[in-house]
């Protein structure tokens, strides 16, 4: 009895020497009031979570979601968010297979010009990212349209994360080729900083 004593007594003390596992935010969060109809809901992964530290941010759309042939995803984020995107370090993986699309960033300048709009050709990159920090919104192009039915993940690396933790409701849209001219609504992602 006392040999099984002191077993116990030495692996707790081995076990509380250990350092935490430090669990990011993911998922679709948990609100008790107001938020996003049921259904609405998106799911993420943020890989640290925490205020004030840089961060990569995944946010998941299912493919049940996405229909026709997707040309601009619209994400806005509401004005007491005060992080910091990096648009040249985003990517798009598509479907099961996660294919990977590395986007470029979109200037202003260029998107005001886009009456004019380049001919496709081998050097275009398969999105284009613009933020607009002044409108809080982020816009995802695609100059080859996806086709729908297909699970996206945005992930957007070197994320300066807002110095205050809370809870942030950031909205998806997409514009599409085929039926409303007007972005539709998908969902929206809860993300909790802490």
């Amino acid at each position: 009895m006392r040999r099984l004593l002191s077993i116990l007594l030495v692996t707790g003390c081995a076990m509380t020497g250990l350092p935490g596992a430090s669990v990011a935010q993911s998922n679709r969060g948990f609100t008790i009031f107001g938020g996003p109809d049921r259904g609405y809901e998106l799911d993420y992964h943020l890989e640290r979570g925490r205020a004030d530290v840089s961060d990569r941010y995944r946010l998941r759309i299912p493919g049940r979601k996405l229909t026709g042939a997707i040309s601009k995803l619209t994400i806005d984020y509401p004005d007491y968010y005060r992080g910091r995107f990096d648009p040249r370090q985003v990517e798009v993986l598509v479907g099961q297979e996660k294919v990977s699309l590395t986007c470029t960033e979109k200037t202003l300048e260029q998107s005001q010009t886009e009456a004019n709009p380049q001919p496709q050709g081998e050097n275009t990159a398969p999105c284009q990212v613009l933020w607009d920090a002044q409108k809080r919104a982020i816009e995802v192009n695609f100059p080859q349209p996806l086709t729908g039915n297909k699970d996206l993940e945005l992930v957007f690396s070197n994320v300066r994360n807002p110095w205050r933790g809370g809870m942030f409701y950031f909205n998806c849209r997409i514009s599409s080729l085929t039926g409303s001219p007007l972005p539709q609504y998908v969902g929206t992602w809860v993300l909790t900083i802490d």
